[in-house]
């Protein structure tokens, strides 16, 4: 049931984003399991440190920058896409957490449409968006490669 409109996960771009977040985390444990030497002096010790918080510095900025660049291709992505407005009927509406513990808690909305010709089409909303309408309510879908443009 996936949106026929949706960046596709092997997209080239998408995976160079994805080998930059890997880099960044190699480069950040590496910090991990390499250590002192035995017999090392304070001098030679510092310096290891020096360049110690640099990889990590670099191994985040590499972490960041893949992030970043995953979200600038996929809003690209939309917006090559052409405006497609169809009649639909909201199908299922749902929410996922994540996180949670020590960390803060994430909620995403999601809600799967069915359009008159019976394409299914799913999408993350936003939840302002995901307020506006409940489960088996009827009106045109107005979406833009991932994102739900309006519906009503």
């Amino acid at each position: 049931m996936a949106n026929k409109y949706a960046l596709p996960p092997y997209h080239p771009l998408v995976l160079v984003s994805y080998g930059v977040v890997a880099a960044g985390v190699l480069l950040f444990l590496s910090n991990f399991f390499l250590g002192p030497e035995v017999g090392q002096s304070h001098e030679e010790f510092r310096r290891g440190m020096d360049s110690g918080l640099a990889r990590a510095l670099g191994g985040m900025g590499l972490i960041v920058l893949g992030v970043v660049m995953r979200g600038v291709v996929e809003w690209a992505w939309n917006n090559s896409q052409p405006v497609v407005s169809v009649p639909a009927r909201v199908v299922l509406k749902w929410t996922t957490t994540s996180g949670g513990g020590k960390s803060a808690t994430t909620t995403h909305y999601h809600a799967r449409f069915q359009t008159a010709a019976g394409e299914v089409l799913e999408f993350r909303l936003y939840l302002d968006m995901y307020k506006r309408f409940a489960e088996r309510d009827a009106g045109t879908l107005t979406y833009q490669g991932s994102r739900v443009l309006n519906f009503g």
